[in-house]
């Protein structure tokens, strides 16, 4: 976060609750929005990380829904790139655009300014025809009508093209507002598309659909453009999740309603239910069409759609007039507000025609950093923070010395800056405010504050004592402002420690952290120096988003490498470390269970002192394969000829994690295994592992410790269209047949336990085994086809708070590989979580389930970032180490969890705090059009 509350005074932070943050974009959600219920003000202070795993299969940004009917909104804090108005006014209209999406209609926040006049200035016949009258209802169904002819008309559209402007029209005395930016778009089915919304450019190519974000004054993006392949049919969950949601939650990028005509299947929902009041106003002419005009007033708030009477295309939207008190705030008191609009324009709206899409092309850049996602760059801190000021002088309005900032009388010193008008007001009296509750809780004489102003001293003076505030007034008669501290002469604020050091730069008036950062600096803690750390650690995820992102491999080279930084909503803690003379090259966790063929995880992994269990083992590159058990305790227990595992294209550790008492060692590309017994090691002497070889050019694909009744066997699917199944008792491979096999995925039932296994195809066919030993009966599939395209190997399984749910990486349709989430109770996944670019990259580590019955795992995209995920909480995370992991594992600890982690010199153990779960009990997610077979993958991945 960016600071934490203290004293409840002036804006107040509101940490909304997680569940309804819902975006698979990779920016970080680092704004707040300050919001004015008169007198008090609002603070909405988001998550500051959320790492493109940090995905809700849904695309409904109900961050914005939440806050969608507050009417006054003064600043925008915290977005470096908002520099002019219309950025605000844009954020504001996806805000009120949003209710017309599923899963909007609960936001309950009343509006503090109800529209009671027609925003478009025309007198109606009778605008207050009684709730319930013949009347009422008789223009209430006539106007639903309309609505839903018009949504059905864009639904059967082949081709659409408009020249859609958004246009704000205030008619001050002094300077009247007239502005225009466009929102348009064009479309022809099933999946052609282009899009110019303000700063956003879209346009679809041959095979990929591309974008870039270009702002007036500047590119938040810097020069990446977003290329996704395109698919066979364009809906609204593709576009939002897939496209357009990273501009989307950085709100300077408006969301046209003609996408949701379009695309969404339940456009306009929140107009369409019962708590929205339609009725139908008098035919008026736009743009030579006579147009139907449909007005929906929702709590308290007032939209008017204006829809083509002959072809039910929408003309025009105007929107409700309240939007414009935060595009100008302290709006004169006298202004007639029936001639104020804010509206989107669609003029030459035109159907079933050709599209010269030449004129919608996007211009080619060399330079252009091709991306899967938009990678937002961390915000630059102040240069200032951390700064030490050279002495200077504050002057009092009568020219007598005020501050001498060598020499000053207490040890902390606020700067506020000030103007005349009336968010000057409203700021004084928070300063005023913030200074009386510091002063309740601070020792007298540790700090001071000072405002400071620009405007004529005179009335500069008058404003303060019409104001009630007698606080010291500094006039800025040197330009001090500009030169020294380089911040805007109102609403800024600057905090100076005893030695001069800038503690604090806000340009925005934000006082809401003060109280907190001034104790801290009081018992002498440094914020500046720990917001520099962090903003390191900012700048290294952003290179981690920017590696996982980047299409072209010679581009990814270019960037600077990922270097170390640590979770960011898990605290840990090292518990110790095992280091390694040679190094390692493969390393794989132990996974604990309650029993044989059962994947709840085991509570008590770290209980006994006396014999510790197995925590990881590691081969390294003098071929000697090594055990760390949960003390950290280091031994060599096998070996393998280093020149028959050389030309492997990877190296593989398998630890049996059913009962622990043999390790597999696979490699990749090469015809052979080995297995190593790990029973009863103490004292004894390393001994070679025991080879099996396979038949020449044949080398394992899949692999996996498989369980049925009580055997356990070790069963691998290769190149050559063969199953084989190693049995611990007999030491013998017995063989079968299996076409294109590239992963080993059990049956799960209610308990969580494997009782049948599959044989999964590149396509996600499942195919019993048969000829794995069992005891019990064959188990009845519930599906036999994935609706996903796996990738090899890349599976494990466990018990959350749902039950039972398998987990896969796979290909995903964005382009992407990322791990996908299936209860077993389900035939469809329930969520997604894109990790990479490239999907040989993406490895699932490990998985396990904690003592509050959450559900995570462990996940590593590229090897030197390793993903905190789980589908029970909002707080999925990520970490490096700065160097490759090569192996993990997660368990249950006390109330928490321990991670071990293998890198190429040393074994970790780590404890990791798991902060308390804001969506425990919120059922599963729903699934999302991103749960789609691979456009590669063939028809028949369509599944059930």
């Amino acid at each position: 976060m960016i600071g934490t509350a203290g004293e409840p005074f002036g804006p107040k932070v509101i940490k909304l609750p997680p569940a309804l943050i819902r975006t698979e974009s990779n920016i970080d959600l680092n704004f707040m929005i300050c919001i004015d219920f008169s007198p008090a003000f609002l603070l909405v202070d988001l998550p500051r990380e959320n790492d493109q795993a940090n995905s809700f299969p849904t695309p409904r940004v109900d961050v914005f829904a939440s806050i969608h009917w507050i009417a006054r909104v003064h600043w925008l804090i915290w977005i470096d790139q908002l520099k002019n108005a219309w950025e605000i006014l844009g954020m504001l209209v996806v805000m009120m655009a949003l209710i017309a999406l599923p899963g909007c209609d609960n936001a309950k926040t009343p509006a503090d300014n109800a529209a009671k006049t027609n925003v478009e200035g025309k007198k109606e016949a009778d605008p207050t025809v009684p709730i319930g009258s013949p009347e009422q209802i008789k223009g209430s169904l006539a106007a639903k009508a309309i609505l839903e002819e018009s949504i059905a008309a864009y639904r059967k559209l082949t081709t659409y093209e408009d020249s859609g402007v958004l246009k704000l029209r205030v008619p001050l005395k002094d300077k009247p507002v007239e502005e225009t930016e466009p929102m348009r778009i064009a479309y022809e089915a099933p999946n052609k598309l282009a899009v110019r919304a303000l700063d956003l450019q879209s346009c679809w190519k041959s095979t990929t659909f591309e974008s870039i974000f270009r702002a007036k004054d500047s590119s938040p993006f810097g020069n990446q453009r977003l290329v996704r392949p395109r698919p066979e049919k364009l809906d609204l969950t593709w576009l939002i999740l897939d496209h357009l949601d990273a501009t989307l939650d950085n709100p300077t990028t408006r969301t046209p309603i003609q996408l949701q005509m379009l695309f969404d299947e339940n456009a306009l929902s929140g107009f369409r239910n019962e708590k929205a009041t339609l009725s139908l106003l008098s035919p008026e002419m736009f743009d030579s069409r006579r147009c139907e005009r449909v007005r929906v007033v929702l709590d308290q708030l007032q939209w008017t759609l204006w829809i083509d009477a002959e072809n039910r295309l929408l003309r025009k939207y105007v929107l409700p007039v309240e939007l414009i008190d935060a595009f100008i705030p302290n709006l004169p008191p006298d202004l007639d507000r029936t001639k104020m609009e804010i509206a989107v324009e669609l003029s030459d709206a035109k159907q079933g025609h050709k599209i010269e899409w030449t004129d919608w092309q996007l211009p080619e850049e060399s330079e252009s950093l091709l991306v899967r996602r938009f990678i937002q760059p961390p915000f630059a801190l102040p240069p200032l923070l951390g700064q030490n000021i050279a002495p200077f002088d504050l002057k009092a309005a009568d020219g007598t010395l005020l501050l001498d900032s060598a020499q000053r009388a207490k040890p902390i010193t606020v700067m506020c800056w000030v103007g005349l008008d009336e968010l000057s007001e409203l700021f004084v009296k928070d300063v005023m405010e913030a200074n009386r509750k510091l002063t309740e809780s601070m020792p007298n004489n540790s700090f001071e504050i000072i405002l400071v102003s620009k405007a004529p001293a005179q009335e500069m003076k008058d404003s303060l004592k019409k104001w009630n505030c007698d606080y010291p007034l500094a006039i800025d008669v040197d330009n001090l402002t500009e030169k020294v501290f380089k911040v805007p002469d109102k609403l800024s604020v600057i905090i100076l420690d005893k030695k001069s050091t800038v503690q604090y730069v806000n340009e925005f008036g934000y006082l809401v952290v003060v109280p907190t950062l001034l104790r801290e600096l009081f018992e002498n803690v440094d914020p500046a120096a720990r917001a520099r750390l962090q903003a390191i650690d900012d700048q290294a995820r952003y290179n981690s988003r920017l590696h996982r992102a980047i299409i072209e491999r010679s581009q990814v080279k270019q960037q600077p490498p990922i270097e170390k930084f640590p979770f960011t909503f898990h605290e840990t803690e090292l518990v110790w470390n095992a280091p390694f003379t040679a190094n390692v090259i493969a390393a794989a966790g132990e996974q604990y269970y309650a029993k044989l063929g059962a994947m709840e995880s085991a509570p008590d992994v770290f209980a006994s002192s006396e014999s510790p269990k197995r925590m990881m083992t590691v081969l390294d590159d003098m071929g000697d394969l090594h055990t760390i058990d949960a003390l950290g305790k280091t031994q060599r227990v096998s070996f393998i000829p280093v020149e028959k595992a050389t030309e492997a294209t990877r190296m593989n550790i398998l630890p049996d994690p059913w009962d622990h008492e043999r390790v597999a060692i696979v490699p990749e590309g090469l015809p052979r295994f080995w297995i190593v017994d790990t029973t009863n090691l103490d004292g004894r002497e390393p001994t070679q592992a025991t080879e099996y070889e396979l038949e020449q050019d044949e080398s394992p694909v899949a692999f996996v410790w498989t369980a049925l009744g009580n055997k356990v066997s070790l069963t691998l699917a290769t190149n050559q269209n063969r199953l084989l199944a190693y049995d611990p008792e007999t030491k013998k491979l017995s063989v079968s047949e299996s076409k294109g096999a590239i992963a080993i995925v059990p049956t799960l039932n209610a308990n969580g336990e494997c009782i049948d296994w599959n044989a999964c195809d590149s396509f996600g066919k499942l195919t019993p085994i048969a000829s794995l030993p069992s005891s019990l009966p064959p188990a009845k599939q519930l599906v036999d086809q994935l609706p996903f395209r796996p990738l090899p190997g890349n599976w494990t399984w466990g018990t959350g708070r749902d039950g039972p749910a398998m987990l896969a990486m796979a290909d995903l349709v964005s382009g992407e590989a990322g791990t996908i989430l299936r209860y077993q109770n389900t035939k469809l996944p329930s969520s997604t979580h894109p990790l990479n670019v490239r999907a040989e990259q993406c490895r699932i580590l490990s998985s396990t389930k904690l003592k509050d019955g959450s559900f995570y795992w462990l996940s590593s995209a590229p090897r030197s970032v390793l993903h905190l995920q789980t589908n029970d909480s909002f707080y999925r995370d990520q970490l490096s180490f700065g160097k490759p992991v090569l192996g993990a594992s997660l368990l249950p600890f006390e109330m928490n969890a321990r991670m071990v982690v293998a890198i190429d010199n040393s074994v970790s153990c780590w404890n990791v705090k798991m902060p308390p779960s804001p969506i425990a009990n919120t059922p599963p997610e729903p699934v999302s059009s991103e749960i789609q077979p691979s456009p590669n993958a063939g028809s028949e991945t369509t599944g059930d």
